[in-house]
């Protein structure tokens, strides 16, 4: 009889616990990671959709220190299916400049990556650039800010930090990732004074099964 409650004390941390986690990730699991890398004036930026279900409609990004700006964003690369329109600055060098990328996607799916070069000037003129003390580091000018939308109407904003010189810098943006603690509340069970612990346990996210440490 004490083992049998041992293992329903057992399950029932486990359960509620796994209902906690679920309940929080179905309010909003937008998420995205953003990556800069490359040539300091025309850098490579990749957004990948790193959210459980929602497809991503809108990027946005300010320019940080106001008297630099956005001149273009071309060179796309997209999975098969996505489609992007530029709404700022444009797609030609040296024409229209914006102090923000606004980029609309349609069909831009989890764990999708969609890749653009963008090229930096000053506010008022073709100039050689470099993103790292424009979006960042850039004194007492304001630090980019990423807006990430999702089909949905769901936003996720993402100030990005002073951070030391580097090629390639990975940010990441949105619902933060839950950590599931299994807690194994046992009971003595027997003359031997034997002690059964929870060694494996089963989770369903989405419909899909979860693989946690020590099997299924």
């Amino acid at each position: 009889m004490a083992s049998l409650k041992a293992k329903f004390i057992k399950w029932a941390a486990i359960l509620l616990t796994l209902c906690a986690v679920n309940s929080e990730a179905s309010t909003n699991d937008l998420r995205f990671q953003l990556e800069i890398t490359g040539d300091g004036n025309v850098p490579r930026f990749t957004l990948r959709n790193l959210s459980r279900t929602l497809k991503i409609s809108r990027f946005q990004m300010t320019i940080g220190d106001t008297a630099k700006s956005f001149d273009s964003i071309n060179y796309f690369s997209v999975p098969a299916g996505v489609g992007y329109s530029v709404v700022s600055p444009d797609m030609v060098d040296e024409g229209a400049r914006s102090s923000s990328l606004n980029v609309t996607f349609t069909n831009f799916q989890t764990n999708q990556a969609i890749s653009a070069d963008v090229d930096f000037d000053s506010a008022a003129a073709n100039t050689w650039e470099n993103f790292r003390t424009i979006i960042f580091n850039n004194g007492t000018a304001p630090n980019a800010v990423v807006t990430v939308t999702a089909s949905d109407g769901t936003t996720a904003t993402l100030t990005l930090p002073d951070i030391e010189y580097m090629n390639t810098y990975t940010f990441y943006g949105g619902t933060p990732l839950h950590t599931l603690r299994i807690k194994s509340m046992s009971e003595v069970s027997g003359p031997n004074g034997i002690v059964d612990y929870v060694r494996k346990a089963r989770l369903t996210v989405g419909g899909q099964v979860v693989t946690l440490p020590g099997g299924i």
